[in-house]
């Protein structure tokens, strides 16, 4: 793929966890790596659907425990300095509870848009990481592109026959790919031209 152009890139970052997509003309390169493991896959567009699913999740109980730990903190640093006899093993567990706390509630949260595919099962991004704007540009853009890049080799393809054009739309329509609309026009256009092709000889008329 190296020497492919990427028509669209988008990073995103979250602590200790890396998202990194690259749009080329026939397939996604998706890579996943956090702290226990790493995915890093080229998809190509037939094995994507439009079949979008947005999930968001938190973990509220956990952010109340981050908030009570970090009064408790406060309250442990300030008689630190006053208290000739402070016990520095209280404060650490405290400063332990914090961390698991605030690490359970951060990573607990999420907010993200998944593409079910077929291998991976799904590619999924984060919905607002850098920006939402950025997401929604570069899905729609993997939309766009992948849906010419399928219908320019399995419907407008001049080798197949209207039959197999039909039936690769109807696919692509199951997919998700397209919508109705789309679907009706493009089976109008291609039995028109199925019908207007010519017949591979010139008929000359006789006088």
């Amino acid at each position: 793929m190296a020497d492919k152009l990427v028509i669209k890139e988008l990073t995103q970052r979250k602590l200790f966890h890396l998202r990194q997509f690259k749009l080329y003309n026939d397939r996604l390169y998706y890579r996943n790596k956090h702290l226990f493991g790493s995915l890093q896959i080229e998809v190509p567009f037939e094995e994507l659907t439009n079949q979008v699913v947005y999930e968001k999740t938190s973990k509220p109980i956990l952010w109340l425990f981050t908030a009570l730990f970090t009064i408790v903190f406060i309250t442990r640093s300030y008689y630190m300095f006053v208290e000739p006899d402070f016990d520095f093993g209280v404060y650490f567990i405290v400063i332990v509870l914090l961390s698991i706390s605030y690490l359970g509630a951060y990573f607990g949260q999420r907010d993200v848009m998944i593409i079910r595919a077929e291998s991976p099962k799904y590619i999924e991004f984060d919905s607002k990481r850098p920006d939402e704007n950025s997401v929604t540009d570069f899905y729609m853009q993997l939309r766009k592109t992948s849906k010419n890049f399928l219908l320019d080799k399995y419907v407008y393809e001049k080798t197949l026959s209207l039959v197999q054009q039909k039936t690769n739309l109807s696919a692509l329509q199951d997919r998700k790919m397209i919508d109705e609309v789309d679907f009706k026009i493009i089976s109008d256009k291609i039995s028109f031209d199925s019908i207007s092709k010519p017949l591979g000889f010139k008929i000359t008329s006789q006088k």
